[in-house]
């Protein structure tokens, strides 16, 4: 089998030339790549700007949007980006009826998406590349409380999910446009792939909130998977798939004063019950299986 991913762009794998943090659908398809070769699949990555091809069984598109139809191959749409309704039509459902017909299958990132979309597809989670986010022999000192990310949720759930952590130390790695002032003296700009999964081994709290499109459809944020399998704790709102075994790992917070309390209370304790759940269950080699069969069933 021989499939091609389409990406957004891909300028900034590894070395982030774009000025802006490693982006998340690079990673995830990097790590299908890489694991979906178990299964004998050959895959090549492309980005926007790359002419169709025909060589291919099937075209795997990560960006809904920007996304057109490669002519003599399955086109399927991954759709793993939420799309605040403020700012898109119809929101995430909305704009995936808008650009639906492009496509002949899909694959969602929950079962409550799928769901929502009114039709049928594969569901695959985000995961964690655990050759690469390991947890460390010993935890490593670091800023008390840190986000990586960008400012694209709005600033009253910033100032509700992250602002008790400003007087926590909060350092905040990403793109520096769309925060508030009272976040500046937060940002520290870029981070790499590597000092992200330092940052992640320390001894500090990762802060994490979703957009509000991400807790309709049930989506857990990409850096959950991550942090936790190199034993962070994470302080996150509230969505209905963080519970259960997640829970080991992650503190469910209402924001403001309660997200205060939860700073203070934190130790520094690795969890190894959530590093276990993640690496048994969440990994990038288990999605390569739903995939590989979802790709076999299609094509």
């Amino acid at each position: 089998m021989k499939i091609a991913i389409k990406i957004f762009g891909k300028s900034s794998i590894n070395t982030n030339q774009d000025g802006q943090n490693v982006q998340g659908d690079e990673m995830i398809a990097l790590a299908w790549m890489k694991y979906l070769q178990n299964h004998g699949v050959q895959s090549s990555l492309f980005d926007r700007n790359d002419a169709p091809s025909s060589d291919f069984d099937a075209v795997i598109h990560f960006d809904l949007i920007t996304s057109s139809r490669w002519p003599g191959v399955k086109n399927i749409c991954y759709l793993q980006n939420a799309f605040p309704a403020h700012a898109w039509a119809g929101g995430t459902v909305g704009q995936f009826n808008l650009h639906k017909d492009k496509f002949d299958d899909f694959i969602f990132t929950s079962d409550t998406l799928r769901d929502n979309c009114e039709t049928d597809g594969a569901v695959v989670q985000f995961a964690v590349d655990h050759e690469i986010y390991q947890s460390p022999d010993k935890r490593i000192n670091g800023p008390k409380t840190y986000f990586v990310g960008n400012g694209i949720r709005s600033d009253e759930e910033n100032v509700r999910y992250l602002g008790p952590a400003i007087k926590h130390g909060l350092v905040i790695y990403g793109n520096g446009l769309g925060w508030s002032r009272q976040f500046t003296p937060c940002l520290k700009g870029k981070i790499s792939v590597q000092d992200e999964v330092s940052l992640y081994q320390s001894t500090g709290i990762c802060m994490n909130h979703h957009m509000q499109e991400h807790v309709i459809h049930d989506t857990i944020n990409f850096r959950i998977y991550c942090a936790l399998a190199c034993g962070a704790t994470i302080i996150s709102d509230k969505v209905k798939s963080l519970s259960g075994p997640f829970l080991d790992g992650v503190l469910l917070t209402d924001g403001h004063e309660h997200t205060d309390t939860l700073i203070s209370n934190h130790n520094s304790n690795t969890n190894n019950s959530a590093i276990d759940y993640i690496l048994t269950y969440h990994t990038f080699a288990n999605r390569a299986v739903i995939v590989y069969d979802f790709l076999r069933s299609i094509i």
